[in-house]
């Protein structure tokens, strides 16, 4: 699936085949798309490059410098690899 730059900043829920590892014998040995697993992933498109994606799924600080992120959990994924992006929107709030 090619994504557009649009999703870049957006939080998504990116539904992709993962070319898994699997031990069995031979003759239970899956074959095409179905030897692949389904995931979903979470998180908040950071980049697009060379045909992937960067989802960024969360950042972390020290307290004594709060405003530099010195680490982030994120996955990269392969454009071909996935199959379907939802846009995930923030429920209005009211500030009392």
């Amino acid at each position: 699936m090619k994504i557009g730059r649009h999703y870049i900043g957006k939080i998504v829920e990116v539904r992709w085949l993962d070319p898994n590892y699997g031990k069995c014998d031979l003759a239970s040995l899956k074959k095409g798309r179905s030897a692949l697993a389904v995931w979903r992933e979470f998180g908040m498109i950071h980049d697009i490059t060379d045909g992937v994606i960067i989802l960024v799924h969360s950042y972390g600080t020290l307290n004594e410098n709060p405003d530099k992120d010195d680490e982030v959990c994120s996955t990269a994924l392969p454009e071909e690899l996935i199959e379907s992006i939802r846009v995930l929107l923030p429920e209005p709030t009211e500030i009392k």
